[in-house]
């Protein structure tokens, strides 16, 4: 993986970086909580020459003793200062510790540094003069009671050497009692210097160093929360690029089509208010966005693959949740609003979910009462059978074959291999530019391809962030298995973002229009009020708005006249009717949505502050009608000039 790869990995996996930096955080505050306080004092002590010897050759006087440094730490020692201190025996246990001390200076002693823990620095300091004490009493005992030892000693051989002695006043020539004496007469020597030796010895422990106040032992708060947050952030990526290398779903459009073998033919933003079903029909609404474009640039491109722009497609996708019903009712409705006649077909026959998007979707008859009803009569259909489930909506151009109560038919894979679908999509085909087909997803059910085998082709619907690269191969590889044309893959919810001057240009571009429109109306108003005297001569606000209401019933009217001249196109499938219906005026025109949109204005705003056109599907200038999204393109000079025109036109008239 590259270096962007891996910080893209990363910034997509930051919940889970974020996350074990947490835990690691929190296992950071229980440890600071649960750990015990902890104080150390150091002194140092230096033991006396007569205590380094002993310490060394491991006897005092020729007495045999225990002087060496290991003492510090035995009972001997610590029950004792635990004594002074009134605290029970043993409790001192493990909390002493020596070290020889360093020094510059060669000495005949032995300088000892001594450690001393407590759970308060008070009592640690304590703690260490309490146990230098303790050890001083133990070596001055020790030295006091070999002083006595070899007193006593003294004593005994001073007795046998004057018995010796009395022996040979005796007899002079004896020469055991010589040889005695003489023994006697030496260690008696050696014993009077070594008492007087111990005598002069001192003191056995002299302190160097007071002990100090006890510092904290205990590891440091910033030290621990620094610690863990970078054992927390470098596990959290680990984690993070673990887990983002067995991922398997879609991220984004890059390397699918190599993958399938299968083109891209659109990417569909994520839009929040979309997930949080605040706004179904994003392209019904004047607004635009990123995913209704997204959604216009869609139905060009599926446009220019169908056979001259018209025909049958069918939607699906590969698991439920991915959009389908979504996409299926926005590109219906999308070419509806530029001008096409569209069916959009409820071909879900078991979850169906087109009534939440136009509620007359949800009426009888529908797809499925149909084909049941069919199959029950065993004969065909007629066209006005098929022609009368079509459901009219709230928008121009778009009729609804609803798919029926599923209690009303049995089961839907049954249903949708019978040979009467054949005939109705045919029937649905004749009577309108586009039939968009609303199928359950493909990878695990029959439906779809059965309802797409009378298709023009077929679109695959796949959403980021859910759908697994593994199931998109597989449902494309089960349509080409059926012989179907795939026309694409739609990459739904992705994350990608145009770059800012997109954004920045659709906003600006409307609001400009918006203020640019109400500044020539404003203008409009002010001349002809500027010369009371021309009256007359200057349309006045009122006029104005009356001239745009008589645009506007002449654009109806030449509608309803083209709409009653239209000529149905007849086809004959060997039952005697034709497919198409005869084509009545269609007088419908756009209401409000379900979202609350309000409808789309025609010709000029009876609001003489808001002259915007921008997103209007019709509009009438100088009585000629124009469709479609017209005007998107217009710049503010041009929406002036058409404007100060369709002015000028109210005006002579």
């Amino acid at each position: 993986m590259s270096i962007r790869q891996i910080l893209v990995a990363l910034w997509r996996r930051k919940w889970i970086i974020v996350a074990v930096t947490l835990l690691a955080a929190v296992v950071a505050a229980g440890y600071l909580y649960r750990v015990t306080p902890n104080y150390e004092s150091n002194v140092t002590v230096r033991f006396s020459p007569t205590i380094t010897s002993a310490a060394t050759s491991g006897q005092l006087g020729g007495i045999a003793v225990s002087a060496d440094p290991t003492i510090i730490t035995s009972p001997d020692v610590l029950d004792p200062a635990a004594e002074l201190l009134g605290e029970p025996k043993g409790s001192l246990y493990g909390t002493v510790t020596y070290a020889p001390a360093t020094t510059n200076v060669t000495t005949t002693s032995t300088l000892i540094d001594l450690t001393v823990a407590a759970p308060d620095s008070a009592l640690a300091q304590v703690r260490a003069n309490a146990v230098v004490k303790s050890l001083n009493t133990y070596l001055d005992t020790m030295v006091s009671t070999t002083l006595d030892q070899l007193k006593t000693r003294y004593t005994q051989v001073g007795d046998e050497a004057t018995k010796y002695r009395k022996a040979l006043t005796k007899n002079p020539d004896d020469p055991v009692a010589q040889t005695n004496l003489a023994t006697a007469t030496t260690t008696l020597s050696t014993l009077s210097t070594q008492v007087s030796a111990l005598e002069v010895a001192g003191q056995s422990v002299t302190v160097t160093s007071p002990a100090t106040i006890g510092s904290s032992t205990n590891p440091k708060l910033p030290v621990v929360v620094a610690l863990a947050l970078v054992c927390g952030l470098l596990a959290g990526a680990g984690v993070a690029l673990v887990r983002d290398h067995f991922d398997d779903r879609l991220r984004d459009d890059d390397g699918l089509e190599e993958l399938t073998d299968t083109p891209v033919l659109g990417t569909l933003a994520n839009d929040r208010a979309v997930a949080r079903k605040r706004e179904r029909l994003p392209t019904a609404s004047v607004h635009r966005t990123a995913l209704s474009e997204g959604m216009r640039s869609l139905r060009t491109s599926v446009q220019v693959l169908l056979p001259e722009g018209r025909g049958v497609v069918a939607i699906t996708s590969v698991e439920p949740g991915d959009g389908k019903t979504f996409v299926s009712a926005n590109l219906a409705l999308s070419w509806a609003r530029s001008g096409r006649k569209v069916i959009l077909v409820g071909g879900d026959l078991r979850r169906a979910e087109l009534p939440h998007y136009f509620e007359s979707a949800g009426e009888e008859p529908g797809l499925g009462t149909l084909l049941a009803d069919a199959a029950d009569a065993k004969k065909a259909l007629s066209n006005a059978q098929i022609t009368g489930a079509l459901r009219s909506t709230p928008y121009r151009g778009l009729r609804v074959l609803p798919a029926g109560d599923p209690r009303h038919y049995g089961e839907p894979a049954d249903l949708l291999a019978s040979a009467p679908l054949e005939r109705v999509i045919r029937v649905l085909a004749k009577n309108a530019d586009l039939v968009v087909i609303d199928t359950p997803p493909a990878l695990a059910l029959a439906d779809a391809s059965e309802l797409a085998a009378y298709a023009d082709g077929v679109i695959v619907l796949a959403s980021v962030g859910r759908t697994r690269k593994e199931l998109v191969v597989d449902t494309v590889d089960a349509l080409r298995a059926n012989g179907l044309n795939l026309l694409g893959l739609v990459v739904n919810r992705s994350r990608r973002k145009l770059p800012k001057s997109y954004g920045s240009y659709y906003l600006r571009q409307t609001a400009d229009k918006q203020r640019h429109g109400a500044a020539i109306a404003a203008a409009l108003v002010a001349e002809s009020h500027r010369d009371e005297t021309q009256d007359d001569a200057h349309p006045t606000s009122a006029e104005v708005r009356d001239a745009a209401a008589d645009a506007r019933s002449v654009g109806e009217r030449r509608r309803r006249r083209g709409a009653g001249r239209g000529e149905s196109r007849a086809h004959d499938d060997g039952t005697g009717e034709s497919l198409e219906e005869p084509v009545a005026p269609d007088n419908t025109v756009d209401s409000a949505d379900e979202q609350g949109n309000t409808p789309e204005p025609i010709g000029v705003s009876d609001d003489s502050s808001d002259v915007d056109h921008a997103d209007a599907p019709d509009d009438i200038v100088d009585g000629e009608e124009r469709t479609g999204d017209a005007f998107d393109n217009e710049t503010p000079d041009e929406t002036e000039a058409r404007v100060d025109e369709q002015s000028q036109a109210n005006s002579e008239r």
